[in-house]
């Protein structure tokens, strides 16, 4: 599995999304989160066993980013 991104923007903030194997033969989901300008950031690292999980949270992020307003990248 090759490296994923997925990124969304607002006017002052951003979000990332990076998809990576693991060393335990799983998949991480790591989510990271700033401002722009601001040194105010964090990130979460969520381990997940199988694609299906992965999906879920993938999809879960991207429907609260949405209904939060920001926009693809």
């Amino acid at each position: 599995m090759s490296q994923i991104y997925y990124h969304w923007r607002k006017t002052t903030k951003y979000y990332h999304i990076h998809l990576q194997p693991n060393l335990f033969g799983g998949i991480s989901v790591i989510r990271s989160w700033g401002g722009i300008n601001s040194n105010k950031s964090g990130h979460k690292i969520t381990m997940c066993d199988s694609e299906e999980q992965v999906d879920e949270v993938v999809v879960a992020t991207i429907k609260r980013r949405k209904a939060r307003g920001y926009l693809p990248c």
